[in-house]
């Protein structure tokens, strides 16, 4: 309590002293079953000590259950106007419960004393009263929260911690401080970075994108603690008041076994590589039969020298061109680790279209008008050139529009790519995945019938799947969706 307040309440009680002694008012003390403990000034003296409360003030008889009521609701007040004890005028008598001590207060006052200047030392009474109360079961509430957060400390099984926007300790879990060799000190107030002179374990980045509201989950990072590298999992959320901005961010940790990671990591790429060695012999033996049928063909073009013959064999050079093409970038697919970056929808979009020759004819429409994606680049990239370059190839009227919409899932994204073309026919929807296949609709300009191979080989590397239907709204020409996971763990 500070110096004004102590000084304050120590004139309520020299006050309080005053009335008692002169008559004004009179005090009872009372255990928790209303059995009378002491008792103060001429106003109560008619009260037994050890007895009830109803033998000394009969005017409390059948008000039992009331009073007793009040330790279940300690801000009711009890008030009992006029009535008479023994040897002095009519009183009122007023009744508080202080939860603290577990007892009853009674004040008897007479009734003229609400208008008299002490009238407002009853009121400041019953007010530090109330406050008291209203402290102590502060201080229990905020013992038993402090008893739960030590328990939670030394029992919780998970490497947690709570950081301020200043990045200082708030709480840790024992995991916690075992996990990053923190010691056995208490770590309220403590700099997150505090005993790491080689930085702190976690991406910085990651702990400030948590700060400014951006969730970062299951993350893997190699970081130096106590002299030696550790293989970390870590999130890092952020915290909380109620709907309120982030005051903080959250923070979960775990030991990665490092070589079981990498035993799953390799694991995972033996299996890609396998599917995509498999994908690479069957597109091969495919693509040895067409090269062949375009290598004779070239040759009956020059046997036969009439005047159109250059423009056969330019022909099928440009198919044998988009082959071998198609047929490298199925090889890049397959081969190495893709990097996992900020991809521009808009820009890829507009170079394939640029490339398809539809740059003058056909128009990219973009909805959100400027959308990037982070995922795998190149087998993303591969997706987009070949959707969009397929919409310009096999569409029936040599001009249109094409669609790209960006659509968040929860955990996954969707991309669809939509055109005005002649559609595709539910019966060829899902051949024309395959390698080699093309229907028959639409200019069928200059294809092998790789693209879509390709794009359904991208989708798998991505972890996602390809699909096509109906446009959603009803129009002319047909949508490919396209739906990944936003996990960089591919």
């Amino acid at each position: 309590m500070d110096p004004a307040s102590s000084r304050t309440a120590q004139g309520i009680d020299r006050a309080l002293d005053h009335l008692i002694e002169s008559g004004e008012i009179g005090v009872v003390l009372l255990d928790d079953s209303l059995i009378a403990l002491e008792t103060r000034g001429v106003l109560a003296r008619s009260v037994p000590i050890g007895a009830p409360i109803d033998e000394g003030l009969p005017y409390l008889a059948g008000l039992a259950p009331d009073l007793l009521n009040m330790q279940d609701e300690p801000d009711a007040a009890f008030l009992l106007s006029n009535v008479g004890i023994a040897g002095a005028e009519k009183v009122n008598i007023e009744a508080f419960w202080q939860p603290g001590d577990r007892r009853y207060c009674l004040l008897i006052h007479k009734l003229g004393l609400r208008t008299a200047p002490e009238a407002e030392i009853i009121k400041q009474i019953k007010s530090r009263r109330i406050a008291e109360q209203h402290l102590q079961q502060t201080r229990r509430a905020l013992a038993e929260q402090t008893a739960l957060t030590e328990i939670l400390s030394e029992a919780a099984p998970v490497a947690l911690a709570v950081i301020d926007q200043s990045h200082h300790y708030l709480f840790a879990t024992m995991a916690w401080r075992d996990l990053f060799d923190l010691g056995l000190e208490p770590v309220a107030g403590r700099a997150l970075t505090a005993g790491f002179p080689d930085g702190w374990p976690f991406p910085p980045e990651a702990i400030e994108r948590a700060a400014a509201g951006q969730a970062v989950r299951d993350q893997e990072t190699i970081g130096r603690i106590g002299g030696r590298e550790k293989s970390l999992r870590y999130s890092a959320v952020p915290w909380r008041r109620g709907d309120g901005p982030p005051r903080g961010v959250l923070l979960v940790a775990s030991e990665h076994d490092g070589e079981q990671a990498q035993a799953a990591a390799l694991s995972k790429r033996v299996a890609h590589l396998e599917d995509a060695n498999r994908t690479i012999e069957e597109i091969i033996a495919i693509a040895a039969h067409d090269l062949e049928a375009q290598r004779r063909a070239i040759d009956r073009a020059l046997e036969a020298a009439e005047p159109f013959a250059l423009a056969q064999i330019g022909a099928h050079s440009q198919r044998l061109k988009v082959l071998l093409s198609e047929l490298l970038e199925h090889t890049r697919l397959a081969g190495g680790p893709v990097p996992f970056e900020r991809v521009d929808i808009a820009a890829v979009a507009r170079g394939a279209l640029a490339v398809a020759g539809g740059g003058v004819n056909f128009k990219i429409t973009l909805d959100p008008p400027v959308a990037e994606v982070t995922t795998l680049k190149l087998p993303f990239e591969t997706i987009v050139r070949n959707l969009v370059a397929n919409a310009v190839r096999h569409h029936d009227r040599g001009s249109g529009t094409i669609v790209l919409k960006l659509e968040e899932l929860g955990a996954a994204w969707r991309l669809s790519v939509s055109d005005d073309g002649p559609g595709i026919p539910p019966a060829g929807r899902t051949r024309i995945f395959e390698a080699f296949q093309q229907l028959e609709t639409g200019a069928a300009k200059g294809g092998v019938g790789l693209g879509l191979a390709l794009v359904a080989s991208a989708a798998r590397r991505l972890g996602g799947a390809i699909s096509v239907t109906d446009r959603p709204d009803g129009a002319r020409g047909a949508c490919f969706a396209l739906v990944w996971p936003k996990s960089q763990d591919r």
